[in-house]
Order: structure tokens, then sequence, then C-alpha cells
């Protein structure tokens, strides 16, 4: 059948590192061992150094959408923590033809496992369709971990700019 449409489903590799690297990063190693008032031993905002990498791809129709992500994520003192992300993609377009896309993000917080977690996010985006398309965001984050729940927000400021030519 001439009609018929070609489909290949998505595919991708994940690779998450992580381990006892803190002292690497600079973790705050005096709290290790403090005892909360409870007696439970109370557990640092990122516990070292760790990275994940994903990429992703699949077709149909002649069309294609690829890409990749990465993350890492480090302690900076024993409440506070930084994560990087960054990612690359592709799409194979009938309307724009070969779209890319590339772009970073930040999170600086401060975490509590047992309570929860506040902090300032950014982000910024290329895209090359439509002449060009950069988007910039601003955001505070909270999340509230009551019991076996996590209560998220993500307050946002979108600026968008548009490239010419």
């Amino acid at each position: 059948m001439s009609d018929m449409k070609q489909v290949i489903a998505l595919a991708g590799l994940s690779l998450v590192l992580s381990g006892p690297m803190s002292s690497l990063a600079g973790a705050a190693e005096p709290y290790a061992g403090a005892a909360a008032s409870d007696g439970t031993t109370p557990l640092p905002a990122v516990d070292g150094l760790n990275a994940k990498v994903s990429s992703f791809g699949g077709a149909t129709d002649g069309q294609a959408l690829y890409g990749g992500v990465g993350s890492v994520t480090l302690p900076l003192g024993f409440r506070y923590g930084l994560q990087i992300d960054a990612f690359v993609g592709g799409l194979d377009s009938r309307a724009q033809g070969d779209v890319s896309a590339i772009g970073t993000a930040a999170h600086l917080f401060w975490r509590d496992p047992a309570r929860g977690l506040f902090g300032l996010y950014g982000q910024y985006v290329d895209f090359d369709a439509y002449s060009g398309v950069n988007t910039y965001v601003g955001a505070g984050e909270a999340a509230l971990y009551p019991g076996s729940y996590t209560h998220l927000t993500l307050p946002t400021l979108l600026p968008v700019s548009r490239r010419t030519g």
C-alpha cells in the first residue's frame, strides 16, 4: 500500500553516575554524623556529585526526532546544591525543514529531604525554527514533602525573543 506510513518507535539510552564523591564537590563533612533532635541522622541536600545523560530518537513517515539531555548536580554545603542541565535536539519537520534546539538550565537550591526544597531556576533555549527563537525562563521553585507526597510549585516568568534573518 503506497499510503501506509512507516513508523519507528522512540528509542533511548540513559546513564546515571553517582557515588561518594562529595569531598570532590566540596560537601560539608562535619554534618555527616550529626544527629537530629529525634535521634535520626539528617540527610544532606545532595549526597555527592551526581551526573546523568540520556538520548532519545525516533521516526515516523520519513520525519525524525532525536537528541540528548545531560545533568550534573553537586553539593554546595550540607543544605545547598546546584544542578546544571543541558540538552541538544533536532526535528525533521515538513513545515520548517531541519530544526535544531540547544538549551541549558540551572537550579540553585536549599533542600532538607525531610521537609522540602526552595530555590531559583533559570533556563535559556535557542530554536532555529521561524527564523530563530530564544526563550529565557526565570523562576522560583518550592517543594514540600508532607509524608510520602511531594507538592511542587514553580511560578515562572517567560520572556521570549525572536531573532530575524
